[in-house]
Order: C-alpha cells, then sequence, then structure tokens
C-alpha cells in the first residue's frame, strides 16, 4: 500500500482492462517514536474498550506516503512496525501473509525479506520472482523458498493455490 515496488505494481493492475479484483493496500500506523506522532503510548486500561481514554487521537495517523494513490480499498491498522521489524508481532506484515493463499516475492528490501520469513514460518506457498538483477534484502535465493526464473514459472505456481 506504500510507494516504490507497491505503486509500480498497484500502478500496473489498475491498467489491465476487464481486470477482476480491487486493490487492496494494509497501512501501517505510526508509532509513538515516528516524527509526527500525536498522541500517548497505547496502553489498553482493562479489558473492554468503553474504558478507552477519551483523550485518545481518534484516527490512526498513517506514515508519509501511505496508501499509495492506485489503492482502492485501504485497510487501515495501528499497526507500526515494518522493514527489518516486518516480523515482529507489531507488524502489518502477519496479516499480508496470514491473508494470502500464495505469495509472489519481488525484488524488494528488509520489509519484502520479511514477508518470506513469515511465508515460511506460517508455511504458506511462496515463491521468489527477481529477474535478472533483483534481489530482497536478507533473501537466501539458496534456502528453502523456491526462485522462478520466468512469468511462466510464476504461472504454474499460482495456478496450483489459486
Amino acid at each position: 500500500g506504500g510507494g516504490g515496488v507497491m505503486t509500480s505494481v498497484s500502478h500496473a493492475f489498475s491498467q489491465v482492462p476487464g481486470r477482476r479484483g480491487i486493490i487492496l493496500g494494509v497501512l501501517p500506523g505510526l508509532s509513538p517514536e515516528d516524527p509526527g506522532w500525536v498522541g500517548r503510548d497505547l496502553r489498553l486500561p482493562s479489558s473492554t474498550a468503553a474504558n478507552l481514554d477519551p483523550g485518545w487521537p481518534r484516527e490512526i495517523q498513517q506514515p508519509e506516503g501511505y496508501p499509495n494513490p492506485y489503492v482502492e480499498m485501504p485497510i487501515y491498522t495501528h499497526l507500526p512496525k515494518s522493514g527489518a521489524l516486518g516480523t515482529e508481532i507489531t507488524s502489518r506484515n502477519h496479516i499480508n501473509i496470514l491473508t494470502s493463499r500464495a505469495v509472489v516475492a519481488l525484488p524488494g528490501g528488509a520489509g519484502t525479506g520479511s514477508e518470506v520469513k513469515l511465508a515460511e514460518f506460517y508455511k504458506k506457498p511462496v515463491i521468489a520472482f527477481l529477474g535478472e538483477e533483483g534481489r530482497i534484502v536478507g533473501f537466501n535465493p539458496d534456502g528453502i523458498t523456491p526462485v522462478a526464473r520466468n512469468l511462466d514459472e510464476v504461472k504454474q505456481f499460482l495456478s496450483e493455490f489459486l
């Protein structure tokens, strides 16, 4: 749902004639450590939402660049961790992976690498498609996740799970 590869993929999918489906974006929230945070550290009192402090900000704050302009259905979260911290329990990456029937990892940074690790952890079908010179930060191409050499291999992989 943010910039970089996700903007490119979202834009490309938005241009597909007669496409089936919409562009979802599972968006991170800001953490108290982030610049621009308004509010206090979230500590939920007792066990009911009725006890939430009325002084809390009513809107979840998104980091700059979220959602990208092609997201048609943003899914706002309060989960701030991403990038190299994308496997932590307060990362939206768990939602991204757990709601997927299959994962195709494209070249990317540490966040993409953490999503591959989570797909392996949750035993989700996952394949990397790196192209000629692509890489994923923290990803071992000789590890347990297979690497597709071409789009036909990606299509074959997806046809098994979709």
